[in-house]
């Protein structure tokens, strides 16, 4: 057949090149699992994150409503509706009114 002959140093730089290529699959799929964990790892610091900063515009949105319903409470309690300033003034005038006559 007139190929190349098999001897024990054919035989060998296969076995060098064959382990070769391993060795650069080996450090390939230790960087790619090295990679994958830092970035669950980082995923999940974010997912904390994001948790902790919601949970703080919840407890400010609550703060803010309950201070909200305070200010309503002390405008009710401390100011006169326009309605009743009307009817004050339909009052007086009606007295003023009733005066003049």
């Amino acid at each position: 057949m007139g190929g190349m002959p098999i001897d024990s140093g054919f035989i060998t730089f296969l076995i060098l090149v064959i382990g070769a290529i391993a060795a650069a699959w080996w450090r390939v799929e230790r960087v790619v699992r090295s990679l994958k964990k830092d970035l669950q790892e980082e995923t999940k610091a974010s997912v904390n994150n994001i948790q902790a900063q919601m949970n703080a515009a919840t407890a400010l949105t609550q703060l803010t409503m309950a201070q909200l319903g305070e200010f309503r409470v002390h405008v009710a309690e401390n100011f006169v509706r326009r309605d009743g300033i009307n009817d004050l003034r339909n009052q007086v005038m009606t007295a003023i009114g009733e005066v003049k006559t």
